[in-house]
């Protein structure tokens, strides 16, 4: 039905497929800087951050134009004024979290981007036999914790602007899976990074957790978005009669 709002669906979806992209350069290593193909890992290693960083922006500005556009509806229903909500309306939204995001990421990318490097904890005779690779970045950490911040803080102010419409029928604003889609999206934010830092030493358990975090966040918003729609057209709830009841 239209009240689904099939256009942020579709940026949720393609949102979080950008996002997931992220889990496959994780996985890209090499040996030393003499290394062949050492400018495609250097480039695995900015890929990540701009692949998850604009994946998320997407989703999560698709999630929270959802919300928004039903609040405005309902906000001028309530003064019993006309008003027509066009997607372009709610646009503006997107447009500034993507920007926002893009000048992090930008920044990042010039001032003091990721760069692979291999680090030898033991050696026999000269000959490395026990290594370890990695990205690095002089001041990496400060910009992930900006592109973090700056999630977190859209992430709870879309919380708030849920708990503002849990009230509207769930058939217009899926407030409900709304905000249990942010709020799942902010506890593995908060907790993987943390989480990741602390094991950042163990390559294996590193990349496991970040790989996992990333794909915890986008299939479950997926499933949480989609579910309950595939099941109302499964049980043929979703109809205009069930939308009329609540008009």
């Amino acid at each position: 039905v239209r009240a689904s709002q099939p256009m942020f669906l579709t940026l949720i979806v393609f949102g979080s497929i950008i996002s997931s992209l992220s889990i496959i350069p994780l996985g890209l290593e090499t040996e030393y800087r003499d290394s062949n193909n050492i400018k495609k890992v250097d480039a695995a290693c900015m890929a990540v951050p701009w692949l998850w960083g604009i994946g998320f922006a997407v989703t999560f500005s698709a999630l929270f134009a959802k919300v928004m556009r039903v609040k405005l509806l309902y906000k001028a229903a309530s003064k019993m004024k006309r008003r027509k909500i066009e997607s372009k309306d709610v646009f503006s939204i997107m447009f500034i979290v993507l920007a926002i995001e893009t000048v992090i990421l930008l920044t990042f990318q010039f001032v003091s981007p990721l760069r692979w490097e291999r680090e030898v904890l033991r050696d026999i005779n000269g000959n490395a036999v026990e290594s370890v690779g990695c990205c690095e970045s002089e001041s990496g950490w400060w910009f992930f914790a900006a592109l973090v911040g700056f999630n977190i803080l859209c992430l709870f102010y879309a919380l708030v602007l849920c708990f503002q419409t849990k009230h509207i029928p769930s058939d217009f604003a899926e407030s409900n899976y709304i905000f249990l889609s942010v709020m799942f999206m902010f506890q593995v934010l908060v907790l993987a990074v943390p989480v990741s830092a602390m094991v950042r030493d163990n390559t294996n358990v590193f990349y496991f957790m970040r790989a996992g975090a990333i794909f915890l966040q986008n299939f479950t918003v997926l499933c949480i978005i989609f579910g309950p729609k595939m099941y109302r057209i499964y049980k043929k709830e979703d109809s205009r009669a069930t939308i009329r009841r609540h008009l």
